[in-house]
């Protein structure tokens, strides 16, 4: 046994722990079949060089209509932006209008008050009136009840 564990060590152990070198191929670079694709039948690299051209073409596919799906989203939002920023103007336009009508309300109340036709004179004397006969009304009614 102890023989045997010898040999294997002696025989087998070069063949397993020597390797081909790993190389890195970039992309455009053309590979030519040397004899480094010797372990690769004739069947299996073109089933290989098919599978490498139909996955860029599939990436590219894909890619593309990514880029068109982003493009239609922006174009998306850029048109939801325009319809916001016009409802926001249309909005501060009529708010403008209303502030403008109220002013100008205001700018009559006050030319009439201060023509002195006395009318708001009136409505005062009227309003602190009812208030003073309510009010002397109610405590008669209150010191009379019991």
């Amino acid at each position: 046994m102890k023989y045997i564990i010898t040999w294997m060590l002696i025989f087998v152990m070069p063949f397993t722990a020597y390797a081909d070198k790993i190389f890195l191929v970039k992309k455009g670079t053309t590979v030519t079949p040397t004899e480094d694709w010797q372990c690769m039948n004739n069947d299996t690299a073109k089933k290989l060089i098919k599978k490498i051209k139909l996955c860029e073409s599939e990436c590219e596919i894909k890619l593309n209509s990514l880029r068109d799906l982003k493009n239609a989203d922006i174009k998306l939002l850029e048109d939801k932006l325009a319809v916001r920023k016009e409802e926001h103007k249309a909005i501060v336009r009529e708010k403008d209008k209303a502030f403008n009508e109220l002013e100008l309300e205001c700018q009559e109340q006050v030319e009439e008050a201060s023509k002195g036709n006395g009318l708001w004179w009136k409505v005062t004397l009227g309003v602190v009136g009812g208030v003073l006969i309510g009010g002397l009304t109610t405590g008669l009614v209150l010191t009379l009840k019991d």
